[in-house]
């Protein structure tokens, strides 16, 4: 685990258990920056998974929440918005780094799917073995397409996509509270009003992700599955 992880981790406690520390912790930066993967890598890996494990990368690109905290989301904290596309992710604080309740959302389709399996399986969250099947992932995107793909990639590749969105479309405040990350205006609300739900749902589903929705066509917006070379790998 990185300095940053464990700093975080005990920051977070404090702040959890309503004892925020009022410090500043500097950290030598890593040298090696987020390298971007061309999106038909991308795309190639997300075919060679099976079901589960497409499920698992559709909701680390679509829900944009760390990954401890976008799969172990309640079952019953999940809502299906009706006369939209899109479902809410109630995040509860526990698994909030920010260490307040804030909501995420992914389409739709993903998370009737997800309910469905669990349950199937009687899980008590959306995706309890999330990590497992990220490792899958890795390993495949490792082995098979030389790529170096982490679930902080995903976060940073739906950023990416929400900071070209200009503000008057999407309030940048709105997709960093889905993302889980403190908003860079204002403050972070401690309550969302249902009004602040609609106006997420809509610039979720106008903006945020093109139509028509998952499975691929969203995710991977005017990308098709091109036949790798060396060439493409190294883009």
């Amino acid at each position: 685990m990185s300095v940053q992880c464990w700093i975080g981790r005990v920051l977070g406690t404090f702040r959890w258990n309503f004892a925020r520390l009022d410090l500043t912790i500097h950290i030598q930066p890593n040298a090696t920056k987020t390298k971007p993967i061309a999106e038909p890598v991308l795309l190639s890996i997300y075919e060679a998974l099976d079901q589960r494990d497409k499920d698992a990368l559709e909701l680390m690109a679509f829900g944009a929440e760390r990954i401890t905290a976008v799969g172990h989301v309640p079952v019953s904290n999940v809502l299906l918005v009706e006369g939209s596309n899109v479902a809410l992710l109630d995040i509860p604080v526990a698994i909030a780094k920010t260490g307040v309740q804030h909501p995420s959302a992914i389409p739709k389709e993903l998370a009737e799917r997800l309910l469905d399996e669990a349950q199937q399986f009687g899980y008590s969250c959306i995706m309890p073995s999330i990590n497992s099947r990220w490792r899958r992932t890795t390993k495949i995107a490792k082995e098979q397409f030389q790529t170096t793909l982490t679930s902080y990639y995903m976060r940073k590749r739906f950023e990416t996509r929400c900071e070209r969105i200009p503000a008057d479309i999407v309030n940048p405040n709105h997709w960093m509270i889905l993302m889980g990350s403190k908003p860079t205006l204002g403050h972070m609300p401690d309550i969302y009003s249902l009004l602040s739900d609609r106006e997420l749902v809509s610039e979720y589903e106008n903006a945020i992700i093109p139509r028509p929705h998952p499975p691929l066509t969203s995710l991977f917006p005017g990308v098709v599955c091109l036949k790798l070379t060396d060439e493409t790998l190294d883009k």
